[in-house]
């Protein structure tokens, strides 16, 4: 009896053909005989519907067993890949299966778990799974590793084995199991050697779990998510795991059935409403047609005919027009609004954006710029501010991204940052001039970045009291001041008295600060028709002062800078006379003539225009 017991079981293993039935559903193996029995009966009794399986076959039972084969040696996979598939015909999402390479025994002195210190009696045991060094407790449990081509439980450290119980889970069909998966994969999450071995092994079936799952599972699955992508160099592998599209196509769906469901109910009131006004209509025609019954009955009726028409067709197209409106209007509120149960999912989506949109990858442009710009645009001016700040820096990330910032331009982006700069927030403040500065510093978004209307924000950013707001705000005003409209645009917005107050106040803030205002007002002094303008008692003192003090050191930036607009001021007759009126400054351009240094040639233009020139 045991050894027919030992060869059914080594059968079963190896895929026999006779180890067991296609309608035996006992784990002991029966022998042949019971089997053709068995089946015999089974054809009587069920009008000759297995007479393949009584007749024994060989290439369906053949086929059947290494079915059950498969199965058994590669649950995990086939389930992932059947999951999948039900939604994605291709296996872009599926990880490469590679085992671990162990620690060496020397290199560590206790349990990576417990901190224990190993010894002679507390000995070293490896994770098969991630191949750390742990004791005996921390390695007590026992499962199958298909993934590495572990078919037979073996030794885990307790980290890999609920990792591997939630992947299982995540596999089932089951909102229980699939929630109770994704609140553990957001708790290892927060572990650097966890997110190590999701990364690892552990992506398919975090992936699976975007399918047929509920709030609850996307809210901890998103937060997932967001914490694996916090470090830089998992996020190749989750670019590469398609974990970006799945986000996408999350936010995309979920727009789609509240703009649905909006519509659905803005619909039921209007239908409600029309037939309402319907029937008074027909009331008011009836008392009416009533009234004028005893008068000329012919001319009567005709005139009340047309003036009904008349009146039908302009009710009608009064309703058109109200229910074309009403339906912009409700999809752009639509796009604003976020149920309480989907906040958290949308936040952590954003945030995984935030993360993600910082490769330049092409995935990151046709994924984010090409599906979801429109979204994320409409939820950078959400009322949340937490929302607003993970949705503007994905912008501010495609932005920088060359391959998608046409698209960031072309789709309103740029009207975004500019209602981002209006706000109150400083962060907002700082991700906006961050976003026009680099706009600004290619020359064919120069125009439009002042015809969008960005300039009263940046003028307004001068008097902001962070150095970041100050720094990209007057970076952005140098780039666009080398566009000759541009140059008479911010004269007219007031923009020199703020330029003129960050260089008088430089020793509170970076140097470069004062010096991208010099870079301004110098490019504002190159367009002649400006000068009048810029011919200021104040703004000539601040600059010949910086003269004064600086004239011993050429390589002083703000000093060359300071010489060039006074150079291009001292053509009118108000700047003259105030350069010498001030023996000072006379003096020191008298010495820095003579001298070798690169500022000689622009200290001789004002020395020149203000010593021949003719005092007024």
């Amino acid at each position: 009896m045991s050894t027919s017991s030992t060869t059914g079981t080594t059968g079963a293993v190896l895929g026999s053909s006779h180890s067991y039935s296609s309608s035996s559903s006992s784990s002991s193996s029966p022998s042949s005989s019971t089997v053709n029995n068995k089946n015999n009966n089974n054809n009587n009794n069920n009008n000759n519907n297995n007479n393949n399986n009584s007749n024994n076959n060989n290439n369906i039972n053949n086929n059947y067993n290494n079915n059950n084969y498969n199965n058994n040696y590669n649950n995990n996979n086939n389930n992932n890949n059947n999951n999948i598939n039900n939604f994605n015909t291709d296996n872009s999402n599926l990880q490469k299966i590679w085992r671990p390479i162990w620690v060496p025994d020397h290199q560590e002195e206790c349990c990576l778990n417990c901190q224990s210190q190993f010894n002679t009696l507390l000995r070293r045991h490896h994770c098969r799974g991630c191949g750390n060094l742990f004791c005996n407790n921390c390695t007590s449990k026992r499962q199958s590793l298909p993934q590495l081509h572990y078919n037979k439980p073996v030794r885990i450290c307790n980290r890999c084995s609920d990792l591997t119980t939630y992947s299982k889970l995540a596999q089932s069909n089951e909102i229980k199991n699939k929630i109770e998966a994704a609140k553990g994969f957001c708790n290892l999450s927060t572990d650097s050697l966890a997110r190590k071995m999701i990364i690892r092994g552990f992506l398919t079936p975090l992936s699976s779990l975007f399918y047929n799952g509920n709030s609850i599972v996307y809210k901890h699955l998103t937060r997932a998510i967001a914490n694996l992508s916090e470090c830089d160099i998992s996020r190749i592998d989750i670019l590469e795991a398609n974990f970006l599209n799945l986000l996408v196509n999350y936010l995309l769906d979920s727009f789609k059935n509240q703009y649905n469901n909006n519509n659905n109910n803005n619909n039921n009131n209007k239908n409600n409403s029309s037939n309402v006004d319907q029937n008074n209509f027909e009331n008011k025609s009836r008392d009416n047609f009533s009234n004028n019954s005893n008068k000329n009955v012919n001319n009567n009726n005709n005139n009340n005919k047309n003036n009904k028409n008349i009146n039908l067709n302009e009710n009608k197209e009064k309703e058109e027009g109200k229910e074309v409106e009403g339906e912009e209007e409700d999809y752009n509120d639509q796009q604003l609004i976020i149920h309480d149960e989907d906040f958290e999912s949308f936040l952590n989506v954003c945030i995984c954006f935030q993360y993600l949109s910082c490769e330049e990858n092409i995935v990151v442009k046709t994924e984010l710029a090409d599906k979801c710009l429109p979204i994320l645009i409409k939820m950078s001016r959400s009322y949340n501010i937490q929302i607003k700040n993970s949705s503007s820096i994905v912008l501010l990330n495609l932005t920088k991204n060359p391959l998608s910032r046409d698209q960031v331009v072309q789709g309103g982006g740029l009207q975004s940052f500019i209602a981002i700069a209006l706000q109150d927030d400083v962060f907002l403040q700082e991700t906006s001039s961050q976003a026009l500065s680099i706009l600004a510093f290619h020359q064919k978004y120069q125009r439009k970045v002042v015809e969008c209307g960005a300039l009263p924000p940046l003028v307004l950013m001068l008097n902001s009291s962070s150095e970041k707001v100050l720094l990209h705000t007057t970076a952005t005003l140098s780039f666009l001041a080398e566009n000759i409209e541009n140059q008479v645009a911010i004269i007219k917005v007031g923009g020199i008295n703020p330029l003129k107050n960050i260089i008088t106040d430089k020793n509170d803030h970076c140097i470069q600060i004062a010096i991208n205002a010099a870079i301004t007002l110098s490019l504002l002094s190159t367009n002649k028709k400006l000068l009048p303008q810029l011919a200021q008692q104040d703004l000539v003192e601040l600059l010949t002062k910086i003269v004064i003090v600086n004239y011993n050191n050429p390589s002083y930036e703000l000093l060359l800078l300071a010489v060039k607009i006074l150079g291009n001021l001292s053509f009118e007759k108000e700047v003259k006379n105030l350069i010498r009126k001030n023996q000072s400054m006379m003096n020191i351009l008298r010495i820095m003539v003579h001298s070798t240094n690169r500022i000689q040639s622009l200290v001789s233009i004002i020395f020149n225009n203000c010593e021949t020139g003719q005092q007024c």
